[in-house]
């Protein structure tokens, strides 16, 4: 086994090249986004690596955590089948997350480190925020893997679940929505502590484990005081997914229910990895990725602090998912990943009341990829100005791994 870490400005990536990448109208008073750097975060064949985010620490180093399970193909022979030489599981009964410290100039400090693991169940993504008090806040949620003698009891609960026991070595349910945090730059974390029960949803395990905030990939934000958490599930086995808010007002220390982002009344679209954003007006905007509606973006607003939402709506992007990330100017950079050929990671330029949503151009931050299984980019502001836009990508190898593109975005 071997770890890579590494840096590399002409890795063979097509697209390595010091050209601004124009909107499709290539109008020049458009503004523009040059890609300057593509590197390499974290690699290594043992692992599936997978779903970064990333913050800029006040010392100016970058921590990006992932989510790191294990990859058996790193065990087959030369001579195994080809088809299982291509096979990656999705979900696996260790996974956990890992945190990778980058210097200002993007060089790994030291090897990537393990956040200390889930002893009930398997931790998924991690979605890291800077809090003003300078505490770290990493919202995440876990599956509870059951073995194959258990699957057949486990069809029978109300509660949906993942994976087969021939496909992933067992039935997993949704075990909740979680944070951790930490006060000393991620020395050292807190225990797991679950978001509380959604309200009129089944139980996970009927009469034993309440559905404990579902789950959680997107951006947290902080604003007026309070901590709020964008979490998503299907609160029953007949409804598709909703989105939900949850709010904290002393530092992540505990969690209230708030409310209902947006959920389809038809019962026919599913509100899947929302994200917020705080506007210089005070207003959030929820960015929401969905399903069975032709991966459109959806958003809703509030402008009371998350109590009460505007109805979702449908907009002219097609991603999967999104992460807003606040310029120096307090513009927005949109990125998502792009699951349609030709596969990638694409961005949207925002004004800071994010009013231009639907007419924003679509820069291509990568278009390379070699399949569907990839994306979900988030990315940090440097010292210096630019912008890295971390991703989890393959390529011809086929390991998953942690990736990013250093963008440069002119005023």
């Amino acid at each position: 086994m071997s770890l890579m870490v590494s840096v590399d400005a002409v890795q063979s990536l097509k697209f390595d090249r010091e050209l601004p990448i124009l909107s499709q109208s290539n109008f020049r008073d458009k503004p523009m986004i040059k890609k300057l750097q593509a590197i390499t975060i974290y690699k290594d064949p043992f692992y599936y690596i997978a779903f970064p985010s990333c913050i800029t620490l006040d010392n100016n180093e970058i921590l990006v955590s992932c989510r790191r399970a294990l990859d058996p193909r790193y065990l087959l022979t030369d001579d195994a089948p080809k088809e299982l030489k291509s096979k990656v599981i999705h979900v696996e009964a260790r996974s956990h997350q890992a945190i990778v410290r980058l210097d200002a100039n993007l060089e790994p400090i030291g090897e990537p480190e393990t956040v200390p693991l889930n002893t009930e169940a398997a931790d998924q993504d991690g979605s890291l925020i800077k809090l003003a008090s300078g505490r770290i806040l990493l919202s995440a949620f876990s599956w509870y893997p059951f073995p194959p003698p258990f699957a057949d009891t486990i069809r029978t609960y109300k509660r949906p679940f993942h994976g087969t026991p021939e496909t992933t070595g067992a039935n997993y349910l949704m075990w909740g929505a979680f944070t951790r945090h930490t006060d000393d730059n991620g020395k050292t974390w807190s225990n797991h502590k679950y978001l509380p029960t959604i309200p009129d949803s089944d139980d996970i395990i009927p009469g034993k484990r309440p559905l404990l905030g579902g789950a959680v990939r997107g951006l947290p934000v902080e604003n007026n005081g309070e901590i709020l958490i964008p979490a998503y599930t299907s609160p029953r086995k007949d409804i598709r997914s909703a989105a939900y808010t949850f709010a904290s007002a002393d530092n992540g220390d505990t969690w209230s229910f708030r409310s209902i982002v947006a959920q389809d009344e038809n019962n026919q679209v599913d509100m899947h990895e929302p994200a917020f954003y705080n506007t210089p007006s005070g207003k959030v905007i929820c960015f929401i990725r969905t399903a069975n509606f032709d991966d459109h973006l959806v958003t809703a607003e509030s402008t009371d602090n998350g109590h009460t939402w505007s109805a979702w709506k449908k907009r002219n992007i097609i991603g999967h998912p999104y992460t807003p990330i606040r310029l120096p100017d307090n513009r927005v950079l949109l990125v998502y990943g792009y699951r349609h050929e030709p596969f990638g990671i694409r961005a949207r330029l925002l004004d800071p009341e994010c009013a231009n949503i639907d007419t924003a151009p679509e820069f291509i931050i990568r278009d390379d990829g070699l399949g569907k299984d990839l994306g979900y980019p988030w990315g940090c502001v440097l010292p210096d100005g630019r912008v890295l836009v971390t991703y989890y990508f393959w390529t011809a190898d086929g390991i998953r791994h942690i990736a990013g593109s250093v963008l440069e975005i002119d005023s």
